[in-house]
């Protein structure tokens, strides 16, 4: 979708704020329904316009890195499945940044009727040539792409076992939730249960055993700072939005794992974990790499490539 395209709809979207006001609440309340919170097709374009967004943009950052470090040529003819899809905004991200070329179909998984409908018709209004199917085949040979994208606050044990037995049929899986210490330790927990059976492609720079686990009981989490657009700190509607709402724009923390049947391409041995904190002539990183997590100081005559790429707070800050 082009930016006109963009403003266009902005200037005829009509925000309904009770309605956001009560997803907001629903979201934070500790006591989250395990029932659809779908209740009508308003719910669901009021949802898409603000929160999907704010997902999507987090999906951009994390796409930009598998486009990095997964081997796409190794993809062909796959199914692609969104599973809780809500409104469908990480299949559309994923399009949009990957491409349709390998993609054979296309399926949309939630327990609403009502989010697989909305969502089939956004992939379709803009991708009327791809297929796009609401019911999984149990064809056992199709090669499959799976998203996951912030259900962990949903999760059932019926549902997680429903989950982890469709990630090992999947040639690519990629899981995005919010930037919490619980989200990131549950991704965590993925991680080792599937790294023996499965390549970590992303966020981590290496194989072995999460360095968090050998922390043991640590302050740290693993999360990184996706990049919102710059437009939308100039759009009056998004600035209502966040007012209303009370909801920073700017920050946008997320957790990730993503897993494949594909070895990754290299990337630097060092990644930086959340934010750096940037003091005269060096800064404080917390680092991840083979031999651990780490603390480390970054001296700035040693490294001002890699101590300006920490200060733009770039999403895959790697160092070498």
């Amino acid at each position: 979708m082009s930016r006109s395209e963009e403003l266009e709809i902005q200037r005829s979207f009509s925000p309904n704020w009770k309605v956001l006001e009560n997803l907001r609440n629903r979201f934070l309340s500790e006591n989250f329904s395990s029932h659809s919170y779908w209740e009508n097709p308003e719910v669901l374009a009021q949802y898409d316009f603000f929160f999907a967004q704010r997902i999507g943009w987090k999906w951009d950052s994390v796409l930009r890195e598998i486009k990095d470090r997964f081997h796409l040529e190794a993809l062909e003819s796959v199914t692609l499945i969104d599973w809780g899809c809500g409104t469908g905004i990480a299949t559309r991200r994923f399009l949009e940044c990957l491409g349709q070329a390998f993609i054979k179909k296309v399926v949309f998984l939630d327990k609403s009727a009502l989010a697989c409908q909305f969502a089939r018709e956004s992939v379709h209004q803009k991708y009327p040539e791809i297929k796009v199917e609401t019911t999984l085949s149990e064809q056992k040979l199709e090669k499959r792409v799976l998203l996951i994208s912030h259900v962990l606050n949903e999760l059932c044990p019926n549902a997680e076992k429903e989950l982890l037995s469709l990630i090992e049929t999947a040639e690519l899986v990629i899981w995005v939730e919010p930037g919490t210490p619980a989200s990131s330790s549950k991704l965590i927990e993925y991680r080792e249960r599937f790294r023996q059976t499965f390549s970590v492609i992303a966020p981590c720079p290496h194989q072995e055993t999460c360095g968090l686990l050998k922390l043991g009981r640590s302050p740290h989490w693993c999360h990184f700072f996706a990049d919102p657009p710059a437009q939308v700190f100039q759009e009056a509607l998004w600035s209502e939005f966040s007012k209303r709402l009370q909801i920073d724009l700017r920050a946008l923390p997320t957790s990730f794992l993503a897993i494949g049947k594909v070895p990754p391409k290299s990337a630097g041995a060092k990644r930086l974990m959340g934010r750096a904190r940037h003091y005269k002539g060096y800064s404080l990183a917390l680092i991840c790499s083979q031999t651990g997590v780490s603390e480390e100081k970054i001296l700035k005559r040693d490294n001002k490539q890699v101590i300006d790429n920490l200060r733009e707070n770039l999403f895959s800050s790697w160092i070498p």
